[in-house]
């Protein structure tokens, strides 16, 4: 894990280190939830039965926010704030989701070639890392502006519920 952790932030007295890796850990985990806004159900169908049933595919975007609202005892002058953020994180990610099917598919005929073009591959490593940034990116402002609009008990709350069920999973 040390490698994904900033030289300067290893160097320090651990809790750089400590905070750098937790921020990691919290927006690889969101990030799942997050880019699952983007899918939608069909009108009437129920989810699929699936252990990350609150973050599969297939949940709608509106569902997941009522989740979050009613989890948190989020009030109507919060959910003014949220719903626009949540609106507009559902149309990001799902773009995002899209763009990493098309990536798998990019990479398997890449990989599955009569001969593997190695530059090719890194190439496409290579523009899959940039994009990657652009959504860490937006997603830590996501993060951000969604934990602006909560109470730090309703942040306290989120950060024990993600805890239960990572400890389930």
């Amino acid at each position: 894990m040390n490698t994904l952790i900033p030289e300067s932030a290893r160097r320090s007295n651990g809790a750089a280190a400590k905070s750098w890796a937790l921020a990691l850990l919290a927006a690889a985990a969101l990030s799942l939830g997050i880019s699952a806004l983007g899918q939608t159900s069909p009108a009437g169908t129920t989810p699929p039965d699936h252990p990350h049933a609150g973050m599969a595919p297939g949940h709608s975007a509106e569902a997941m926010s009522q989740h979050l609202y009613s989890t948190l005892n989020v009030t109507d002058a919060q959910k003014a704030k949220l719903d626009p953020l949540m609106k507009q994180t559902a149309t990001d990610f799902g773009d995002f989701h899209a763009q990493l099917g098309a990536g798998h598919d990019e990479i398997m005929t890449l990989l599955t070639a009569n001969t593997v073009d190695r530059s090719a591959l890194e190439r496409m490593r290579a523009a899959k890392i940039r994009e990657m940034d652009v959504v860490s990116k937006r997603l830590v402002d996501h993060l951000a502006d969604v934990a602006e609009a909560l109470t730090p008990a309703q942040r306290k709350q989120a950060r024990d519920a993600m805890a239960q069920h990572h400890a389930e999973h």
